[in-house]
């Protein structure tokens, strides 16, 4: 069965434990509270087919202003890049 969030959109890969730390993850960035790198971590190491978890990942590490959070930010594209993914999950890749 697909996951599906509050607007009704697919997240490929993802189970209800992952989708969760997902969740968690984008609620601690948008609130600035929190460990969201940790909470995705862990979405990832719970699905590591969940390919928004990678995107959302990357995001965080090229919204950093360290020069090392790029190699950060392009492993987790390579990481995504593979995996099933949604039209919409696509563009985000």
């Amino acid at each position: 069965m697909a996951v599906r969030d509050a607007f009704g959109l697919t997240f490929s890969g993802a189970t209800d434990a992952g989708f969760s730390s997902y969740s968690q993850a984008v609620r601690e960035l948008q609130c600035f509270i929190g460990d969201p790198v940790g909470s995705v971590d862990r979405a990832i190491a719970e699905d590591p087919g969940f390919v928004m978890a990678h995107v959302f990942k990357g995001y965080l590490f090229g919204l950093a202003t360290e020069r090392e959070a790029t190699a950060v930010a392009r492993t987790c594209h390579e990481a995504a890049l593979p995996l099933a993914a949604t039209t919409r999950e696509q563009a985000h890749v």
